[in-house]
């Protein structure tokens, strides 16, 4: 139960960032830049983090390395995908620290999507990004039919 209020109070970071980019407006375009590297740089926290608390340090290291080595060479933004694998995260995850950063992560997200996004933002943010909550939810009811 406490994992499932953990995921949805970190979900809520999504709707944080709304708020805050829609009462900051004049500053989302300047920040944009700095939106993206935050967002890298705590997706790689999260991934040493994760490993980390299972044991498995020399995975953490490698992963951190090979991602910074993709985030360099490939322009492209993988926000979305990113944001869904999160859930996974959240349910491997054993400590407070993953919960905190997939919600700095989440207002991030948002202060992006406000940018891209001229209409529809509650709802648009929900229908972008939900299967974050899907895939926390069918691992979490996966592991008590397994």
């Amino acid at each position: 139960m406490d994992a499932i209020i953990l995921t949805l109070i970190s979900f809520v970071g999504l709707y944080a960032g709304l708020v805050i980019a829609l009462l900051a407006k004049e500053e989302l375009k300047i920040g944009k830049k700095y939106f993206v590297f935050l967002q890298k740089i705590l997706f790689l926290l999260m991934l040493f983090f994760l490993f980390f608390e299972v044991g498995w340090l020399w995975i953490a290291v490698l992963l951190v390395v090979v991602f910074v080595v993709l985030f360099i060479f490939l322009k492209k933004d993988f926000h979305r995908l990113i944001y869904i694998a999160l859930g996974a995260f959240l349910f491997f995850s054993v400590s407070l620290t993953i919960p905190v950063l997939v919600f700095l992560y989440g207002i991030l997200t948002a202060s992006i999507f406000v940018l891209e996004n001229k209409h529809n933002k509650v709802w648009g943010l929900f229908k972008k990004y939900y299967l974050f909550l899907v895939l926390f939810f069918v691992l979490y009811f996966a592991k008590f039919l397994l």
